[in-house]
């Protein structure tokens, strides 16, 4: 059994284990880019430096292991994969992990609720080029959905199983963008209003 109690595990080095999960060897690179592409959407990915220096404590705990790959059109790479400890904690994890309420850190909202401070067409404003962003970043989910057929290569029960959760957090978070971006459009027609703008 790996030595885990050396260290406690962060919640960058689960998101590690669990895209591991899904069977495949990865680069530090490409769980990057991974971790953008299926969560993206409702976690923060971790930044490169992160994830990089969790794969080395990973490596050294046990819970992954890694092989150099040589590639004669690109630069050569190390590759990760997941242990049977590794498997084993990430699903210590899954199980006992607290189920804690999301801490929503939004500083658009908190902005906007000082609002008073300025005068309403600024704040409109500010809310507009925020409801722009949203409303993009909610087109490319979209998109996202839309096309993922099969975005892993699923082909056993387990895959497929896995996958299918993705999608269906995917669209959890979905809908999440989508009452934030209602939210604010809210707020913002009613200062638009209170300001003599018609509502839009």
């Amino acid at each position: 059994m790996a030595d885990v109690n050396r260290r406690t595990p962060t919640q960058t080095a689960y998101v590690i284990l669990g895209l591991l999960s899904y069977g495949h060897e990865l680069s530090g690179y490409e769980l990057r880019r991974w971790s953008d592409r299926s969560l993206g959407a409702f976690y923060k990915t971790p930044a490169q430096s992160q994830i990089y220096t969790e794969l080395d404590r990973l490596a050294a705990a046990g819970l992954v292991t890694s092989r150099p790959v040589n590639q004669s059109d690109n630069p050569d790479k190390v590759v990760f994969e997941l242990t049977d400890d590794g498997r084993d904690e990430l699903q210590r994890w899954l199980s006992s992990a607290p189920v804690s309420s999301v801490v929503v850190k939004h500083p658009v909202a908190l902005q906007t609720s000082f609002s008073g401070a300025v005068d309403a067409e600024t704040v409109v404003g500010r809310l507009d080029t925020y409801i722009a962003g949203a409303t993009d970043e909610l087109a490319d989910l979209e998109d996202l959905l839309v096309g993922l057929d099969d975005p892993w290569g699923a082909s056993d029960e387990e895959s497929v199983r896995q996958r299918r959760l993705a999608v269906a957090v995917l669209r959890w978070a979905f809908s999440i963008r989508s009452g934030d971006l209602a939210g604010a459009q809210q707020v913002r027609d009613l200062l638009a209003t209170s300001d003599g703008e018609e509502p839009t």
